[in-house]
């Protein structure tokens, strides 16, 4: 077991491929004393989907949807971006007490294709560019039917960093997104983020 633990994650979906979740805590380790370490576990038996569908990633300006893009990207990366440090203690034998959050800065990143000016995705990218705030939702349905969907948003994102890529000879725009508190309210909750799980689509 890992007592006074903290963490932080990143969540990544790939075209094509399963949606997967990377845990990194930190922890003081106990040492394993012979007891049961896993208990049965019962699994859904529906079958994950893999990444892909049409309104997977979708941005929001103004909050309407006539500013709305759906970027063509092959990797989109949610990274809590959690900063976890060791507490020091006199009164541990360790000399740490447990571990602690201290900071956090969560981003969202992804690879969209490059599109032409004087279109309206177009537009929506210069909106970003420019400093305007978007609303973001991310759709892992099934597809079709009950199943097993997921849903993440984020109720203002904004450009911290653009750099351009190619993928398969297609000028990319590779964006990192820094996940704001809403400022609608008084702007300083724990609402930058929301993931939800449900057995119904979205």
């Amino acid at each position: 077991t890992m007592s006074g633990t903290a963490g932080t994650m990143r969540v990544l979906w790939r075209a094509g491929e399963l949606s997967r979740i990377e845990w990194d805590f930190t922890g003081m380790l106990s040492a394993i004393d012979g007891q049961q370490t896993m208990l049965t576990t019962s699994y859904d038996d529906l079958t994950p989907k893999a990444v892909g569908q049409s309104d997977f990633l979708s941005l929001v300006f103004d909050g309407t949807s006539t500013q709305t893009l759906t970027p063509k990207a092959t990797e989109v990366v949610f990274d809590m971006a959690n900063t976890v440090n060791y507490l020091d203690s006199v009164n541990s034998a360790t000399g740490v007490a447990h571990a602690v959050i201290t900071d956090r800065a969560p981003t969202l990143t992804f690879d969209a294709e490059a599109v032409a000016t004087g279109t309206e995705a177009n537009h929506a990218l210069t909106m970003l560019t420019n400093a305007d705030k978007a609303a973001v939702t991310l759709k892992h349905d099934t597809g079709g039917g009950n199943g097993n969907a997921c849903q993440f948003t984020a109720p203002e994102a904004q450009l911290v960093n653009l750099t351009y890529g190619d993928r398969n000879g297609v000028i990319t725009e590779n964006y990192t997104m820094r996940l704001c508190s809403a400022s609608t309210g008084s702007g300083t909750s724990d609402d930058e983020w929301k993931f939800e799980w449900q057995s119904a689509n979205f």
